[in-house]
């Protein structure tokens, strides 16, 4: 027995996403970003992206969701006040900010995240309006996790290594026939 198959795209599937959103008459919640009804889209705040396929829920909403770290000093500034910053940093630009995995389990897996608008003191004691910004979900963390954990072993490997080469280096023979 066979079923024959339709193709549905995934703009397809995005389009009917949007249809019954649209269709339902609720006012969209873009979260860092701002709804315009013209295009029905979202406009997201500065150093925000709509989700990418990996958040497949807030990818097919078409919402906010995607903070665009750039480097380790805004992440610092942007989450200051909310978490502990001792292990805050910005490895892969464009991506959300690495917190550890303290912060990577909060909001169901999804990593923590800061309100919309609030000011922030900056490093310097400046208060600035902010955007907020978000921890990487689990998923994320556990790769990052990964290499930094990796680049670790393998430089304490090369350590013990050479420092073995140097030691036994003494202890060698060099026999002349």
């Amino acid at each position: 027995f066979h079923l024959p198959m339709k193709s549905f795209s995934l703009k397809k599937l995005l389009s009917l996403w949007q249809i019954a959103i649209a269709v339902s008459g609720e006012r969209k919640d873009c979260r860092h970003g701002t709804y315009m009804p013209d295009t029905e889209t979202c406009s997201c705040d500065r150093h925000w992206n709509t989700a990418g396929i990996t958040d497949t829920i807030d990818f097919l909403e078409g919402v906010c969701e995607q903070y665009q770290c750039v480097s380790d000093q805004v992440c610092r500034e942007n989450l200051r006040g909310h978490i502990d910053l001792d292990y805050v940093s910005c490895p892969v630009p464009k991506w959300n900010c690495y917190c550890g995995w303290k912060y990577a389990f909060m909001s169901g897996w999804h990593g923590f995240e800061t309100p919309r608008y609030e000011n922030v003191t900056n490093s310097t004691g400046a208060v600035r309006n902010s955007t907020g910004a978000e921890c990487m979900g689990v998923m994320y963390t556990f790769s990052v996790w990964s290499y930094l954990t990796l680049k670790w072993l393998i430089q304490q490997v090369v350590i013990i290594t050479l420092t073995l080469f140097v030691v036994l280096l003494c202890f060698g023979k060099k026999r002349i026939r």
